[in-house]
């Protein structure tokens, strides 16, 4: 097992490198962000507030944006976890202090058809508090985190791993859609790095690099804990370093390991660090490589047999399918894009709340 007088060697091999953030700068067009009042605006309680989610099972998404609203693609990812990834309670957590049902019908529809299903929660997260008494206070009050070309994603890397740390449960990017029951699997974590070509020729690799877009981990985890502790030395400005590259460094360094190889779980096991890194096509069934496949056309049956062995289906909203707009159904063939077959299957809601998807 690790312990904490190794916590210095770790920290000495990263490199050294925020005033708060504004998260909702409306010079940015990419952040749409509005306060409106009357009936349609839902007030959001604080999560920090609340000690009862430390006993149940859960799956967080964040919207780091500033937004007070969800894309329809956001809500298709919220829909697909209520519906379809077990006893869990979807937990929604905003920057913003209110949700706009006005905003767009996608929201309003999401909040309308599954609010009072018991399983669907908003919540809000102060950032000019969470942070504090956290290993995390500096990299946010020096303004490392504002001064990122990348404010929103490394805010959200940062606090998913505080919420984590505290809460426990499952995180989610709000562009995966689930597809089966996740609640009966804990410590896991997988990479999005090997092609559906890598993973047929080798089935029992498991990428070079973990991702940090779904996970779960229970509260306190060592892994979590260390990726808390270590985050002010590897952030450094760049997209992955308080990510996926900060959460492959701690692994590797609690497992003894140089490398992830198919020997990592054992290795692991072996230091007594609860963990198990899953095979890509369980969270991947497309790779980060591979991940303009999902916009191109093939039968229901071709895509049922590319999924049928995934939990979910990471589909890459922020880089590779940013700009592909999907039509209905009707308006294609015999084949037709893998992400509208996701969405008709598992996100039905929010698939039909607009006129494109």
């Amino acid at each position: 097992m690790w312990m904490p007088c190794c916590l210095s060697v770790f920290l000495l091999s990263l490199t050294l490198s925020n005033a708060s953030i504004n998260v909702c700068d409306k010079t940015d067009r990419n952040t749409d962000c509005h306060t409106l009042v009357g009936e349609s605006v839902i007030p959001l309680k604080e999560l920090e507030n609340e000690g009862e989610w430390l006993d149940k099972k859960k799956i967080f998404f964040l919207e780091t944006s500033g937004r007070d609203h969800l894309q329809n693609r956001q809500c298709c990812a919220i829909e697909s976890a209520v519906k379809h990834a077990g006893d869990l309670d979807v937990l929604v957590v905003m920057v913003a202090d209110h949700l706009d049902l006005s905003a767009n019908n996608a929201t309003r529809q999401l909040y309308q058809g599954l609010g009072n299903s018991g399983k669907l929660h908003f919540r809000k997260v102060n950032v000019e508090t969470i942070f504090q008494d956290t290993p995390l206070q500096e990299v946010f009050e020096s303004g490392r985190l504002a001064a990122s070309p990348h404010p929103i994603v490394h805010l959200s890397d940062a606090l998913r791993l505080v919420l984590i740390e505290k809460f426990g449960g499952w995180y989610s990017d709000l562009d995966i859609i689930f597809l089966d029951k996740v609640h009966d699997m804990e410590n896991v974590i997988g990479s999005d790095q090997l092609s559906r070509v890598q993973q047929q020729r080798d089935p029992n690799a498991l990428g070079d690099v973990v991702s940090n877009a779904i996970f779960h981990f229970e509260a306190g985890h060592p892994i979590i804990k260390l990726a808390v502790q270590a985050f002010s030395r590897s952030f450094d400005g760049k997209w992955s370093s308080g990510g996926p590259n900060l959460l492959n460094k701690v692994i590797l360094f609690l497992c003894q390991s140089p490398r992830i190889d198919s020997d990592i779980n054992e290795k692991c096991e072996k230091m007594k660090v609860k963990v198990n890194v899953v095979k890509p096509y369980i969270f991947y069934p497309f790779g980060w490589f591979d991940a303009q496949d999902l916009v191109a056309n093939l039968t229901e049956e071709e895509w049922i047999e590319r999924f049928k062995a995934s939990k979910v289906a990471h589909f890459y909203q922020s880089s590779a399918n940013r700009k592909s707009k999907m039509l209905k159904r009707r308006f294609y063939g015999k084949a037709y894009p893998g992400l509208l077959y996701l969405a008709q299957n598992y996100c039905p809601i929010s698939l039909h709340a607009d006129k494109t998807f």
